[in-house]
């Protein structure tokens, strides 16, 4: 009996091409996946809503009053350079705050600051 052996030059598909596929599409997925993780963890603006569902519901309203506040001629100015960072706020009324510090930190490292 006599096997078949493939002609020169023939392709002839393994499972060693099977595996080599296999891992190059899975390869893919895992790497953009490990991709927008780290990106999705490194971006994040720390923005927290305890109900992200009343808070959609809340947008309007809010963004109205910010444009009713908009309105009132409050306008602020923000500079920052090596002497500091300053916020000076201009309505018409006048007041003087001698000394002001808050830290700028996302809402979800708060819990981190011992105090």
């Amino acid at each position: 009996m006599e096997t078949a052996s493939p002609k020169t030059g023939e392709f002839t598909f393994t499972g060693w091409h099977f595996l080599a596929i296999m891992i190059a599409f899975f390869g893919v997925i895992i790497s953009v996946n490990v991709t927008m993780a780290w990106y999705a963890g490194h971006s994040w603006s720390g923005l927290v809503a305890e109900n992200t569902f009343v808070a959609s519901q809340q947008f309007n309203a809010k963004a109205e009053h910010m444009r009713e506040m908009a309105a009132t001629g409050i306008r602020g100015d923000l500079t920052a350079n090596r002497e500091g960072i300053r916020y000076v706020l201009s309505s018409g009324v006048r007041f003087r705050l001698t000394r002001s510090w808050r830290p700028f930190i996302a809402p979800s490292e708060r819990s981190r600051i011992s105090r």
